[in-house]
């Protein structure tokens, strides 16, 4: 038992630090790196535990004076709903892309949605707040949170 609970904070950060995730440098989306929610495409669900994919369109736009490396895009939901009938997990892509100096370039990621109860007609009509992030292969990621308009 004791050397079970010894090793439990040994595995829990090698579970921590597994996803590559933890490891990066997180920036702000600035003038070097800029993100853009271009396009979103969310269902409208209107039965209890009716699942379905939605889609996000992100915009790269590398303004260094060098080639950048996207590994990752990710797309975090950052809301609390206010009818708390729907459920949006987070989605990524893995893309290896190379972005050249001054261009850009549009990835598509896509999440899972899900209605968790029927109890609101019409579903969740409002903002949803969603922090994008680019992690970059020199250990680097830029992030941006933006708010776009859905009808869940």
């Amino acid at each position: 038992m004791k050397r079970l609970l010894r090793t439990l904070p040994l595995l829990l950060l090698m579970a921590c630090s597994s996803s590559g995730f933890s490891d990066a440098q997180l920036l702000p989306a600035d003038s070097e790196v800029q993100l853009e929610i271009v396009g979103t495409d969310f269902p409208m669900l209107t039965r209890a535990d009716e699942r379905a994919p939605a889609t996000v369109q992100i915009e790269v736009t590398n303004n260094s004076d060098a080639d950048i490396t996207i590994k990752t895009i990710r797309v975090e939901p950052q809301m609390s709903m206010r009818d708390d009938t729907n459920q949006i997990d987070a989605g990524s892509i893995s893309v290896n892309a190379v972005v050249g100096e001054g261009k850009d370039a549009r990835f598509r990621v896509s999440m899972m949605v899900q209605r968790t109860s029927s109890m609101t007609a019409g579903g969740y009509r409002g903002d949803i707040s969603l922090r994008v992030v680019a992690y970059l292969d020199d250990g680097r990621a830029y992030y941006a949170e933006f708010s776009v308009p859905s009808q869940l």
